[in-house]
């Protein structure tokens, strides 16, 4: 009986104590951030969310005339991030042609997609440097090339929402 009983016992802890569910935690930058800042004398709104391996960032202006923020550019792309290295490739873009805010995203390999790219700029691939700390998130991006991210608009804090 005793035999019978300590088998019991053994079956019971080895199948309770298998391995322990794995904690999944996301990484730090996963959410939405989102930044206001006056570029030109327009008051904009950017707003990223990003995921694991892939980001959407959301370009906005402010209508003075109607109150109301306007969806004026939007990205999406996809990320690797090694350390506090983020790298980004762009998939898709697109632009709001009046402010009625409607954006049509063109994918990458269409004509329009490289004609919106090089119209704004935009290198395809490029590296940030991130760090997060409580609930803001700071993006650094060496636009001229100088390695200082001193330049304008080559940082910019966001607040998670």
């Amino acid at each position: 009986m005793k035999s019978i009983l300590l088998f019991s016992i053994l079956v019971l802890l080895f199948s309770s104590c298998s391995k322990e569910d794995a904690v999944v935690t996301s990484p730090d930058y996963v959410g939405t951030w989102s930044a206001t800042m006056t570029q030109d004398g327009i008051q904009v709104k950017d707003k990223m969310t990003f995921t694991k391996d892939g980001f959407t960032d959301l370009a906005q202006i402010y209508s003075s005339a109607t109150n109301t923020w306007i969806d004026f550019m939007k990205t999406i792309g996809t990320i690797s991030v090694t350390g506090s290295t983020m790298t980004t490739t762009y998939t898709g873009i697109g632009v709001a042609t009046d402010l009625t805010g409607t954006i049509t995203i063109s994918a990458v390999g269409s004509s329009n997609f490289q004609s919106l790219i090089t119209e704004n700029g935009i290198p395809l691939t490029f590296n940030s440097k991130y760090s997060v700390t409580g609930n803001k998130m700071t993006i650094m991006t060496d636009t001229n090339g100088d390695g200082l991210y001193t330049g304008t608009n080559e940082t910019t804090i966001y607040t998670k929402q």
